[in-house]
């Protein structure tokens, strides 16, 4: 049995931009955002608030009391707060993911149609 490692450089960044698909690629990220808000967990909204975009990225930075309150409220919350899952609402822990099995084939059907592909 032979190892051996394989190092790809690429710059996906140049990429996108050469294909025109670096808009795509911020209205993609900006749809997943929109269409999450729904699903965040929400007592007094500090969590939402907290939200910052990148091209590729969502991240909510909400700290407190010296842990991530936010990786708390991901993998954690019970979903009691407003429109919480444990009262038959959206919002509660694995939001990103449930938001995706909901609606990401409506936002990929979007950024689709943007690009002139087609999905599937």
């Amino acid at each position: 049995m032979v190892n051996f490692k394989i190092h790809v450089d690429v710059d996906t960044a140049k990429i996108l931009k050469e294909r025109g698909l670096t808009e795509a690629q911020q209205q993609f990220t900006k749809r997943v955002k929109e269409e999450s808000d729904d699903y965040v967990p929400f007592l007094d909204g500090d969590l939402r608030s907290t939200v910052t975009l990148s091209d590729k990225q969502i991240t909510y930075s909400a700290t407190h009391r010296g842990y991530t309150y936010a990786a708390k409220q991901y993998y954690g919350n019970a979903g009691r707060g407003k429109d919480g899952t444990s009262t038959g609402g959206l919002r509660g822990k694995d939001w990103a993911y449930r938001m995706w099995k909901d609606r990401g084939s409506q936002i990929t059907k979007e950024i689709a149609d943007m690009i002139g592909g087609k999905v599937g």
